[in-house]
């Protein structure tokens, strides 16, 4: 969850946080009193940085009505006026999405997603040996997952001749 906040973050960049709304779900299926210790969780710990920032916190009831506040609060914010942080990288920057802070960020958690998923794989090849039929099939899923997050990772690996072009640039 952390990982997604820190994406979101590089994605909406500091300015454009003043837009965003955390909205705060299935408080109906909670027992009075139980909402307060989770929700001071996540306004401390997780996105006290946002708040900070300007971001706003709204409660969805699972209602109709709360969801029409909800959309005003979004309205009345006139996102159209509001420049994401990645959008200004890519156009006013000139930056492909892998130079972007949200690609760094990731081509980082996927890095880590592959490391975790290799030694996974070491462990299902251990139980595989044994003949555990199970464990050679989450082997096999495995390996295609590994397969494929090291395909997107090389895509957004940023190219050489990028790097120069960007080098020279501001030589």
């Amino acid at each position: 969850m952390r990982r997604n906040l820190e994406l979101f973050n590089h994605l909406c960049g500091d300015r454009a946080l003043t837009s965003v709304i955390l909205g705060v779900t299935h408080i109906s299926k909670m027992k009075e009193g139980e909402l307060a210790k989770p929700l001071d969780e996540m306004m401390t710990k997780h996105w006290s940085s946002m708040i900070e920032k300007g971001s706003e916190v709204a409660k969805f009831e699972d209602s109709r009505d709360s969801a029409v506040e909800i959309i005003e609060k979004v309205i009345r914010k006139r996102l159209c006026d509001t420049c994401l942080q990645i959008q200004a990288e890519i156009v006013d920057n000139n930056k492909s999405i892998p130079e972007t802070k949200a690609g760094q960020q990731l081509r980082y958690t996927l890095q880590e997603m592959l490391d975790y998923q290799r030694r996974t794989l070491s462990i299902d090849k251990n139980i595989a040996r044994s003949g555990d039929v199970e464990a050679k099939r989450n082997l096999l899923e495995g390996k295609a997952r590994i397969e494929k997050m090291e395909a997107q990772i090389k895509d957004l690996k940023i190219p050489m001749s990028r790097k120069l072009k960007n080098l020279f640039r501001f030589l």
